[in-house]
């Protein structure tokens, strides 16, 4: 066996541990397998030879890695929780304006000159993931001005909702 980079469009996409069976098998399913030693994800394919990739100053890393990451988790988050309401009937109870307005609701958190909805941490430019927890601790703390809107908002979807973001920022956890 031996490592082997998938190659798409000029870059390596995946790398494995194959043997010469494998890579025959798997060969027409790629532009090119070729032996990768220790290449990694990401590396170029100039046809011949694997080119190291370009390490990301900071401010690259950030325009190229944070935000997306942060852009798509949070899509991911508001996808996942509209999903669950639809299929818990929220249109037909009835409660789809009054969840929107919880959604909605600013509320004041520590560093912001103006208050702030979850649907205003989730939907800006650059998600602040720091921030939607702030929003959520606050509807956590004020879960029973929220009793009428159950199943679709209760402590145990907003603290789910709070520890999938705090264990996707490496924060500490609410029960």
């Amino acid at each position: 066996m031996a490592l082997y980079a998938l190659i798409q469009d000029y870059v390596v996409v995946k790398i494995d541990d194959l043997t010469e069976d494998q890579v025959q098998s798997l060969g027409y399913q790629y532009q090119n397998i070729v032996d990768a030693g220790s290449s990694a994800v990401g590396w170029k394919f100039d046809g011949r030879n694997l080119i190291a990739p370009t390490p990301l100053t900071p401010d690259q890393y950030v325009a190229q890695v944070v935000i997306p990451s942060a852009k798509a988790f949070a899509i991911q988050l508001e996808t996942t929780f509209i999903k669950e309401n639809i299929l818990m009937g929220i249109s037909q109870y009835g409660k789809t304006a009054a969840v929107l307005g919880v959604l909605t609701k600013k509320v004041t958190v520590s560093g912001s000159p103006e208050p702030v909805s979850l649907v205003d941490t989730l939907h800006a430019e650059c998600p602040s993931l720091t921030v939607t927890l702030q929003v959520l601790s606050d509807h956590i703390t004020n879960v029973s001005d929220y009793s009428s809107l159950s199943p679709f908002i209760t402590r145990d979807r907003l603290v789910a909702l709070y520890n999938s973001i705090a264990n996707y920022l490496h924060v500490s956890t609410i029960s």
